[in-house]
């Protein structure tokens, strides 16, 4: 199922951006703090997991 695998995609992703000093750098200076970036991966994820449900029925 390619969800299951953008889903996959997008934490290993994510992880690898969250332990990049030079993206957190680059996000501190537009203003956003890891906390913004935690509550937008998760709103990431629960989209994820909503459009498979409803992929799946």
């Amino acid at each position: 199922d390619p969800r299951v695998n953008a889903k996959a995609v997008t934490r290993s992703v994510l992880e690898r951006a969250l332990n990049d000093p030079m993206f957190l750098l680059t996000m501190a200076a537009n203003g956003v703090t890891p906390g913004d970036i935690e509550i937008i991966v998760k709103e990431i994820i629960e989209y994820l997991e909503k459009t498979k449900q409803e992929a799946e029925g």
